[in-house]
């Protein structure tokens, strides 16, 4: 059995890094404010919008995928240093897979909804059906593109995963 002292400090990273996850869901509804910015200025120039040329192509092949691999090289960065200091694997599982589980279901995309300008309804089209765990619950539904319903239900989904996993893997023992 672990000292507790050592568990009350894990819990406390985890929360740093669930803090984090914060953070990067604000720095993507600031960053895609700015992107909505673009986008009405080109909208405006090309005289309406052009399905051919825009800003959301490259949003999408460029700007989400960086944000994306930022947030799980953040999270991997963590658990690496937790292992660095610990030597423990499980434990540093833990750290790395507990909010990986939640980016994976859209919990950040919840974040951002919360703290952008932006409201979650029925109109959020398709581009949501990037996230696995999201695509999942929704094809699973029935819809053709999620809905705030499959949002929700993803997002508990995802939560009750990373507990699981979280709670999981700081009781293995470390390999």
């Amino acid at each position: 059995m672990r000292p507790p002292k050592r568990w009350m400090l894990m819990d406390r990273v985890l929360v740093v890094t669930l803090a984090l996850l914060v953070l990067f869901a604000w720095a993507d509804s600031e960053s895609l404010k700015g992107i909505h910015k673009i986008d009405s200025q080109w909208s405006e120039d090309a005289g309406g919008f052009d399905e051919e040329r825009n800003v959301w192509i490259i949003f999408w092949d460029y700007i989400s995928p960086a944000w994306f691999i930022l947030w799980i090289g953040v999270l991997a960065a963590v658990g690496f240093v937790w292992y660095l200091f610990t030597k423990d694997k499980s434990e540093a599982l833990a750290i790395f897979i507990t909010p990986t589980i939640l980016v994976l279901f859209g919990v950040q995309d919840l974040i951002y909804y919360a703290l952008s300008p932006d409201v979650l309804s029925d109109a959020i089209g398709c581009w949501a059906s990037v996230i696995p765990g999201l695509n999942l619950i929704s094809t699973l539904l029935g819809e053709e593109c999620p809905t705030p319903t499959s949002f929700y239900i993803a997002n508990a989904v995802g939560i009750f995963l990373a507990y699981k996993a979280y709670t999981y893997f700081k009781s293995v023992r470390t390999w």
